[in-house]
């Protein structure tokens, strides 16, 4: 009896050593292997949503933000960079005054042939033709077809001819119907050639600018003297102040 209880005490030992040997064998093989390196998670940023406007903005890599806008349905996508600045105004400076030294011309203050009265200084933003002149000059005649064509030429650019007829208002009329003049032609009843304009010798053309100036002033009228009037009228026409 007692020897079987030896055995059996014996066998539980070595059963027990058996066990201890192996759970040992087993944390060594566990601890041996080496661990494995986490892996980073790229975490990206998400997009955030406006709960009254529901705009979705994503920041991109490069200096622009994309901004997406969900308008019932409808996709918007539009940029804006962020180093954009805001425009500053730019100064420009006014023109040269080209006619800073020319007169004032004197006014003039006459009614057409056909009763209506014209004022120079109604007409100022235009360029103004003033031609003074007479049924019996020859040069007069000679000036006037040109000046019919230049009139009409330029009229709705701003341009205004005026001629001041030295003469008694029938003869003035007499020549408009023959020498088909379409400007106003007023009849000098004032003596404004004599005072203040001081008109010595006919024709007279004077070109006042849009600001009420003499800047060009002829007298009498000769071949070729056409050209130069309708190239100094364009000049005029171009100014701006």
């Amino acid at each position: 009896m007692k020897r079987t209880k030896k055995i059996t005490a014996l066998l539980l030992t070595l059963a027990l050593m058996l066990v201890s040997a192996t759970i040992t064998a087993c944390g060594d093989k566990t601890a041996s292997q080496p661990s494995e390196t986490a892996k980073p998670v790229k975490v990206s940023k998400a997009p955030v949503v406006s709960e009254n406007t529901e705009t979705v903005e994503n920041s991109a890599a490069s200096d622009e933000t994309a901004k997406i806008q969900v308008d019932k349905g409808k996709l918007q996508v539009s940029k804006s960079s962020e180093l954009s600045k805001t425009p500053t105004a730019v100064k420009i400076k006014p023109a040269t005054d080209p006619g800073a030294g020319r007169k004032t011309a004197p006014e003039i203050t006459l009614a057409d042939i056909n009763g209506k009265t014209h004022k120079l200084s109604n007409y100022r933003g235009k360029v103004v033709l003033v031609d003074f002149w007479a049924t019996w000059c020859g040069p007069c005649r000679s000036e006037i077809p040109h000046l019919v064509r230049i009139y009409n030429t330029y009229k709705n650019q701003g341009f205004v001819a005026l001629g001041v007829g030295l003469d008694d208002t029938e003869r003035l009329k007499n020549m408009v119907k023959d020498l088909n003049i379409s400007y106003p032609i007023l009849p000098d009843e004032q003596s404004i050639s004599s005072k203040p304009y001081r008109v010595l010798g006919i024709p007279r053309t004077l070109i006042i600018d849009k600001k009420g100036r003499i800047a060009f002033d002829h007298t009498g009228f000769g071949p070729g003297m056409q050209v130069e009037l309708e190239k100094e009228i364009k000049q005029l026409l171009a100014e701006e102040y």
